[in-house]
């Protein structure tokens, strides 16, 4: 079955107050806002994920939040509201 995914996402910097370097780790409330349209059925759902967020050295990123359903409804949904955790690791990075 055909689905559109779409999703937007925004951060606030806590910390640091103020830049000196791209080795500073951040530390951010984060909010995604994500969802799926099924184009067969016409069926959707909408979905916020708030969460803390540190970057360490600007390539590591870890995510601890909550996700949980605001509009729609897709039966049988694996997640529908559940406990996230993501770690991200960026090996290159441009800005040595």
């Amino acid at each position: 079955s055909e689905h559109l995914n779409y999703s937007l996402s925004t951060g606030y910097l806590l910390l640091p107050f103020v830049y000196k370097s791209y080795k500073q780790p951040n530390f951010n409330l984060y909010l995604e806002a994500f969802g799926k349209t099924s184009l067969e059925s016409g069926k959707s759902y909408m979905d916020l994920a708030p969460a803390v967020q540190v970057i360490l050295n600007s390539r590591t990123r870890v995510d601890l939040g909550y996700n949980f359903q605001v509009a729609g409804g897709i039966d049988n949904r694996f997640k529908r509201n559940m406990v996230m955790l993501r770690a991200e690791f960026n090996f290159f990075n441009a800005l040595k």
